[in-house]
């Protein structure tokens, strides 16, 4: 995870870029990013307990539940959690 200018984002269309994280503030000039691994050797599989797994599915079913009661107001009190839990359980396979 790194922090870039937008407008290098903008330039780049994106490239190597895997998640943008949402900014808090339309004003800054820097946002956050999930890249790929510079090598391929570098990627990696990070295996949990299936205990985990499914804290982290309950976790997100919760997260749901808050966004449908509060709808926006949740994603601006903490918007990096929900992209990276959204994105976690686009992969999970419990």
């Amino acid at each position: 995870m790194v922090r870039v200018l937008k407008k290098a984002v903008e330039e780049l269309d994106e490239k190597d870029i895997i998640l943008t994280f949402p900014s808090t503030m339309k004003v800054n000039k820097t946002v956050r990013v999930l890249k790929t691994p510079k090598t391929e050797s570098s990627v990696r599989k990070v295996f949990i307990p299936r205990s985990v797994a499914l804290c982290l599915k309950e976790l997100k079913q919760e997260q749901d539940e808050l966004i449908d009661a509060l709808g926006g107001e949740y994603h601006n009190y903490n918007p990096e959690m929900a992209v990276l839990l959204t994105s976690l359980a686009k992969t999970m396979k419990v």
